[in-house]
């Protein structure tokens, strides 16, 4: 018996200290490949930089620390940067990961430069394996978002969640859900798009579900080199309420290699008119093809025999909008840079 006990006893300080020394040379490993990222990011003309970073979790974690992250892209106009940012790893799971972001970040692309704030904002995401970080996929919830652009414009949210699940056909398709609850336009948006204030403080509703479809996985080189480009867009539904006004639109979209989508879009609009108005107020649509649209809604509208409500399809091709016969705007170029 004491024989039998003795002998339990060994395996168990064995076992031990091969878990101890599995940990310190997995982690040794993760110091080694993250210093060698940064180098090879700053090598490829990036801005990649932090003021320290630390490793610890022993002896089931992985957890990644850093402090004054700044990433960037210079050439293509990207930049993200955090007072910190966690990635936690189990030791014995290093295909899920958990990130968790500073309270405050600044994000420019290029077309805009915001600050994100939020309470509490992570993910989860589910790799194929931690070297190519494939996406499999991936779930992300911020409590009490806030949006700032440029003149304290923007919008806040209580909650904003994302799920993202890759389609077992192809890999290169993921299901994608988003939706935010209590949001609403800070005060400044509030007044450029709406100044009568004539709808409610927030929207009672704003989700959508789709699945996009890639010319190639996300993963590790996707950040690296190029972003995967969108070839197919099923958007099964989008909704949006915000008082009287509800949104809803379905279709199908392709788009050809150089960003050019061709499909249909089902547009269900009530309160159409108040809609246009504010996307007018937005300054983000020419006036020309808002007034344009206006004619052409109205003029459908009575055909219909309807006022306020309108169920239309617009067509996609050769880089313009149609409704019916009438071309109505020029089409969005969708590539991600």
């Amino acid at each position: 018996m004491r024989f039998d006990l003795y002998r339990f006893l060994v395996l168990i300080i064995v076992a031990a200290l091969g878990w101890a020394g599995y940990w310190f040379v997995g982690a040794q490993q993760i110091k080694k490949n993250t210093l060698s990222w940064f180098e090879s990011r700053q090598a490829a003309g990036w801005i990649a930089r932090y003021d320290t970073f630390n490793l610890r979790g022993f002896p089931n974690r992985f957890d990644s620390s850093f402090t004054k992250i700044e990433l960037g892209e210079p050439a293509k106009g990207w930049s993200w940067s955090a007072d910190f940012f966690h990635l936690f790893m189990l030791s014995y799971k290093p295909n899920h990961l958990i990130a968790v972001w500073s309270p405050e970040q600044q994000i420019a692309t290029p077309e805009i430069k915001i600050k994100l704030r939020s309470s509490d904002i992570r993910a989860s995401l589910v790799v194929k394996n931690p070297i190519s970080l494939a996406l499999e996929r991936s779930s992300y919830k911020a409590q009490n978002v806030m949006l700032i652009g440029d003149n304290d414009t923007g919008l806040e949210a209580d909650l904003v969640a994302l799920a993202v699940q890759r389609q077992k056909v192809d890999n290169k398709s993921y299901r994608i859900a988003v939706s935010a609850t209590g949001l609403r336009p800070l005060a400044a948006t509030r007044v450029q798009i709406d100044p009568e204030a004539l709808l409610p403080r927030q929207l009672e509703v704003l989700e959508a579900d789709l699945t996009v479809a890639f010319d190639r996985p996300w993963d590790r080189s996707a950040l690296e080199t190029a972003r995967p480009q969108p070839t197919d867009i099923e958007l099964h539904l989008a909704r949006a309420r915000w008082g009287k006004l509800d949104l809803n639109l379905t279709g199908q979209l392709q788009i050809d290699a150089a960003g050019w989508p061709s499909g249909e879009i089902i547009v269900k609009a009530s309160n159409w008119r108040k809609i246009l108005d504010l996307a007018r107020n937005s300054g983000k649509i020419p006036e020309q093809a808002i007034e344009f649209s206006r004619q052409a809604l109205e003029f459908l509208a009575r055909l219909k025999g309807q006022d306020s409500y309108l169920d239309l399809g617009f067509t996609l091709r050769d880089r313009k909008i149609f409704l019916g016969p009438l071309m109505i705007a020029h089409a969005p170029q969708l590539r991600l840079r």
